[in-house]
Formats: C-alpha cells, sequence, structure tokens
C-alpha cells in the first residue's frame, strides 16, 4: 500500500480537458523502462483493477479472458523494454475492454496539434471541424471527418473503441473529440492508424457543409505556439471570469436567465465537505490565488470562506428571476466532467425545494461498493466494524461483512424499487450538513422551492459526464427539458474512481469503484434507454443553421422558446 499513490474523487470524472489543463510531459518520454520495471508495473495495475474495481471481467469475456489478454500483455513488452507512451499505448487498450469510461490510464500527450491542426467536436454521431489553428483551414469550418490515411471515419471509431474507454459509442466519439482530442496527437494516430508510413505528412478526407468532399494533405509536426480560431459566436452570454459557475440575463427584457456550471469541484461548498475528511489547503489556496491574482496566508478556514459560494449564486439567481418574472431558467452543462454531487442538490432545492429532493434521491445515485482497502482508507467512519453495526431496515446484520465483499446497503433499503423516504433522507442531509455554508440555508429552508420559471432547460453534450451527467439527469427528472447532445455516460454504470500512479513508468489513470444507477426506473423498465436523450437534438442541420457557433445550443432554445410563445 504504500507504494501506491491513490486518492479517492467521488463522482468525479478524471478525463483530461487538455484545452484547459494540459497535462506536464516527462522528459524521459522518449526514454526506454526496462522489461522487469514494466512488468511490476503492469502488475500492479492488474492487483489494483481487480482489487478495486467492482466487475472487470464482465465485459471483456469474464475472468479467464481478462487473464489471458494480461498474460499477452507481458508477452508484448520487448526484451530491451518501452519508452513511457509506448507503455501507455500497451495498456489502454487492457483498460478498453474493462467497457467502464471512469476506468483507463491517462493520455499523457501534449496538446499541441503535433497530428491534426484541427479541433474537432462531436454532432450526432460525427466529427465535425470545431476550430483550426491556421487561417487557411478556416474553409474547414463545419466539415465533417469521412477518412484518415483512407481509413473510413467508421472504421476510425471501431479501433478507438478498442483502444480507449467509454461507456458508449458517444464516449468513443468524446475522447476523439470534446473529451481528449486525440487526432490532434501524433501518438494516437500513429496507434489506432498504423496505415500511416509517411509520417511527416497526414491525408484527411472532409465532407463540407455544401455537401462537397474535400482532400487535404496536413504536415504532422509539433505546434508549440498556437492560437485557436473558431466560428463567431452569435450571441453574447454573461463571462464566469475563471470561477466554474455564473449566471446572468440574456435580453434586455430579463425574461430569460442563464446558469452556467462548467465544473463541480471549484465552489467554497465542496471545499467545505472536503476539508472534514482530507487535508485540502494546497488545493484552497491555489483557487484562492486564481481568483483573487494574489496568495494569502490566512488560516485555512478563512481561506475556503473567502471563496466562490453556490448557495449565495443560486440564491442571487432565484431571487433575481422571481423580482423579474422570468420565465426561462437555462442551466448550461457543457462540458460539464464532473466533481462532487454539492452544485446538483442545491439547485434541485432552491428550484423544487426539501421534500422534492429527498423525493429524488429515492430513485437516483443507488451505489454498490466493493469494500476494498483503497474504499475503507479513504473513508474512516465506513469502517467495517461501522458498517456490520448499522441496521438494516432497523434489524441488525445476520452476518458481518469483510474486506472486498461487496456493501449493498442501498438495495436492502429498497421499498417497490425505491429507496425508503426515510433513508433517502439521512442520505441527503448527513451530505450536505458536510458544508456549513449551505447547510445554514437547508435547515432555515428560507429559499427551498423558492422560484420555478415555467420553463427549465439543460443545455448537455458528450462531454457532459459522471457528476455533470447526475446534474443534467437529476433536472431531467424534475422535468426540465434537455437540449444539445446525448451523454457519454450511461444511466447504469459503474463510478467513484480513485486514481492511481504506477510505480515505474510513473504512468496514471482512475479506476471505478462502485457500480451506480442514476435512475431506478431504469431498473423497473428495461425498455429505457440507458443514456441521457435530448428532448431537442442539436442536429447537423441545425448547427450549420447556426453558422456552427459553439453556443450553437443556445442559439437552438432561443428558437424553441419563440416558437412556443
Amino acid at each position: 500500500m504504500n507504494t501506491i499513490r491513490i486518492k479517492s474523487q467521488i463522482l468525479c470524472c478524471l478525463f483530461t480537458i487538455f484545452l484547459i489543463v494540459p497535462i506536464n510531459t516527462f522528459a524521459q518520454d522518449n526514454e526506454l523502462i526496462g522489461r522487469q520495471e514494466l512488468i511490476d508495473d503492469a502488475r500492479q495495475m492488474l492487483s489494483l483493477l481487480e482489487n478495486v474495481h467492482p466487475q472487470p471481467y464482465f465485459a471483456g469475456g469474464g475472468k479467464i479472458a481478462f487473464h489471458q489478454r494480461f498474460q499477452n500483455l507481458l508477452k508484448a513488452i520487448p526484451n530491451n523494454g518501452m519508452t513511457r507512451e509506448g507503455f501507455r499505448g500497451l495498456l489502454s487498450p487492457f483498460f478498453a475492454l474493462v467497457g467502464d469510461g471512469h476506468t483507463h490510464v491517462y493520455p499523457d500527450s501534449p496538446f499541441n496539434f503535433s497530428g491534426l491542426p484541427l479541433l474537432f467536436y462531436v454532432v450526432e454521431k460525427d466529427l465535425y471541424v470545431a476550430g483550426v489553428i491556421e487561417k487557411e483551414h478556416k474553409n474547414l469550418f463545419g466539415a465533417r471527418l469521412l477518412s484518415v490515411e483512407g481509413i473510413q471515419f467508421s472504421e476510425i471509431v471501431r479501433r478507438t473503441q478498442q483502444y480507449y474507454s467509454a461507456d458508449n459509442i458517444y464516449g468513443t466519439l468524446a475522447v476523439l473529440g470534446n473529451f481528449e482530442h486525440l487526432l490532434t496527437k501524433r501518438t494516437v494516430l500513429e496507434d489506432i492508424i498504423p496505415e500511416w508510413k509517411d509520417n511527416a505528412l497526414i491525408n484527411v478526407s472532409f465532407l463540407l457543409p455544401d455537401g462537397n468532399t474535400k482532400k487535404v494533405q496536413f504536415e504532422a509536426k509539433t505546434r508549440p505556439n498556437w492560437e485557436l480560431i473558431r466560428p463567431d459566436l452569435n450571441i453574447e452570454l454573461p463571462l464566469l471570469e475563471g470561477r466554474e459557475f455564473g449566471w446572468g440575463f440574456i435580453g434586455a427584457n430579463k425574461d430569460v436567465a442563464y446558469l452556467q456550471v462548467r465544473g463541480m469541484i471549484e465552489n467554497r461548498e465542496t471545499y467545505e465537505k472536503r476539508a472534514t475528511y482530507s487535508d485540502v489547503s494546497e488545493d484552497a489556496r491555489v483557487y484562492y490565488k486564481s481568483i483573487y491574482g494574489k496568495e494569502t496566508n490566512e488560516p485555512i478556514d478563512k481561506v475556503i470562506a473567502a471563496l466562490p459560494s453556490l448557495t449565495e449564486t443560486y440564491t442571487d439567481l432565484i431571487v433575481q428571476m422571481k423580482k423579474s418574472g422570468a420565465n426561462t431558467l437555462i442551466i448550461d452543462l457543457r462540458t460539464n466532467t464532473g466533481g462532487w454531487a454539492f452544485p446538483s442538490d442545491m439547485l434541485i432545492y432552491f428550484l423544487y425545494g426539501k421534500e422534492a429532493l429527498i423525493k429524488l434521491h429515492q430513485r437516483t445515485n443507488i451505489a454498490i461498493r466493493k469494500l476494498s482497502p483503497y474504499y475503507l482508507n479513504d473513508y474512516p467512519d465506513e469502517s467495517l466494524d461501522n458498517i456490520n453495526n448499522s441496521l438494516i431496515n432497523g434489524k441488525p446484520r445476520t452476518f458481518s461483512l469483510t474486506e472486498y465483499d461487496y456493501d449493498f446497503r442501498d438495495y436492502e433499503k429498497m421499498e417497490n424499487g425505491k429507496l425508503t423516504s426515510a433513508y433517502a433522507k439521512q442520505i441527503v442531509e448527513d451530505d450536505l450538513a458536510l458544508s456549513k455554508t449551505f447547510y445554514n440555508e437547508y435547515t432555515k429552508g428560507t429559499h427551498s422551492n423558492y422560484y420555478i420559471p415555467a420553463k427549465v432547460m439543460v443545455v448537455t453534450n458528450v462531454a457532459t459526464f459522471s457528476a455533470g451527467f447526475m446534474f443534467a439527469k437529476s433536472l431531467e427528472i424534475m422535468g426540465a427539458t434537455v437540449v444539445g447532445s446525448t451523454s457519454s455516460q450511461n444511466v447504469i454504470q459503474m463510478g467513484e474512481t480513485v486514481s492511481y500512479e504506477l510505480n515505474n513508468s510513473k504512468l496514471g489513470g482512475s479506476i471505478s469503484r462502485s457500480f451506480l444507477v442514476h435512475d431506478t426506473d431504469l431498473l423497473n423498465s428495461p425498455d429505457q434507454k440507458n443514456t441521457l436523450i435530448p428532448h431537442y437534438e442539436l442536429t447537423y442541420e441545425k448547427l450549420k443553421e447556426y453558422k456552427f457557433s459553439r453556443h450553437a445550443e443556445i442559439l437552438y432554445i432561443q428558437d424553441i422558446i419563440s416558437s412556443e410563445n
């Protein structure tokens, strides 16, 4: 245990978005790591997967097939060793066959457009050019990818499914586009398109917006200094000013409020919660500096108290909406890749009230957790003694759970397919009580169910993931209208990850430790879709109509509102 760096990330997406947070590369990336060292790393990875993940064998054909693939992986390590990047390419397909978008090895290539000098986004089940770094390629705005080096897009997607972890087809598209922008990275292109022989040039075919095809030859070179060029926005939205969340009115009439929540980590309430069981001093001070532009030596409780607050933001939002009589609230969750669930539960409280929040939790976020040492070490309050001494429906357990057992408490506290109201209330309030800022509001109930506009519209894209997905799904259950693209996460999936770093190669990644059901109605009605499908999908034709603006979904909502008035 002392050789493994593990840190819990509750309901947190650990995909890396290189446009925002580039990962540092290692000087030794081109140096060979010895074969035995890599074998040791591979065995460390195997141990983590089998000990942490609730179900690592299911998607890949069972335990025997799993171990056969692992031994084939060991055989593939050359006698003279491999580079760090080469070893990553060996591990990634192994993770992919676990079939879990939260369980993977991180891509670590720098975002330097060493592959294709284009930014791709997902629309429907295609990739289109959403940005360029060279002015001569602006004529490719909106062009859909047809092939690379003669390999058709459908085949590129199939190969990517074998190389990179995902819950569904949208997750595969997301790592090619919005999430990881894999096609911009030379090493990835070399992995998924081995037919590419001339590594200096790369040939790409596109379907242009006018229906014509176009072939373009790009230089495959590192571009350390680049500036992204995007189509015109065609709409002005409130700015976040370096924060993860913020709101404002759209238009002069103040009848439409726009709330953006890009992440669910950097807010006062989440820091208050995290501080109850871990040291957040360094993270909180870094965030403080990013907001105020200066460092502080104040005690950590004062630092946290000065951080931007969701409670204050949401209170201002609903008070101002009620005052203006706004009839529409747009909640933009595009590229919200997760964090902690606080922002979602808090907004449900302000809009729909305490009782609605508890009722919601009766059917969402049901978990089966594997009681590995990594889970138990992260949560001292969740010791085996405490778990075994807890009552199940008012009765003591008839047997004791041991390390590596599975905790079915949530399922055992269900009636008629849902958690009991008392248990859901306990879960909600125990969690919310970890933030003194919000819990003070919650106990008073001052703004519970304060104002619900006639229309609540939620905006999603394929990068709405993990806790961001849960946020969108919760609002949909409450009756909100979803606009945009299908999320890359499934309703029933794995999550609640721990992160890891391998001892020798220093490769990092994440592994799920829980099986999660985000809507028990799906268990009771198997014909329902296991994805969050928008009520209004942003199709390619709609995107084209809005001139490929990256805020096309908001323009679409404005048209939906106009058509309904």
